[in-house]
């Protein structure tokens, strides 16, 4: 059956729609994850009695959506900054920021 033309016309059609599908789920997963990350990054929420949540669980949300946007996009190893996001083993979040040194201008002293 797979020799035939009208046969092999029908897969191709198929492949093609399923490329089309996995465009429009990656693209409408990415919107998702954006919005994600943009309202869980600077909600605050407050219980009925009106006390401000902790905003630890929401920061952590948006978190695991950007390593999912990063798993769905990697980064070439060029484009790579400095910032480390590392799970801390059940103890947090440690962010390691490495700075370049500034030289001192000339008329600053110690």
């Amino acid at each position: 059956m797979l020799s035939r033309d009208d046969i092999k016309e029908f897969m191709g059609e198929l492949e093609e729609y399923n490329s089309l599908e996995t465009t429009h789920m990656k693209k409408f997963l990415t919107e998702n994850l954006k919005h994600i990350i943009e309202e869980t990054s600077t909600a605050v929420y407050r219980d009925r009695r009106g006390n401000k949540l902790s905003p630890a669980a929401l920061r952590s949300v948006a978190v695991a959506a950007s390593k999912t946007l990063m798993d769905m996009y990697p980064v070439k190893e060029a484009q790579v900054s400095k910032l480390n996001i590392e799970g801390g083993g059940g103890n947090g979040i440690v962010f390691n920021v490495i700075v370049p040194e500034s030289k001192p201008k000339e008329n600053e002293t110690d």
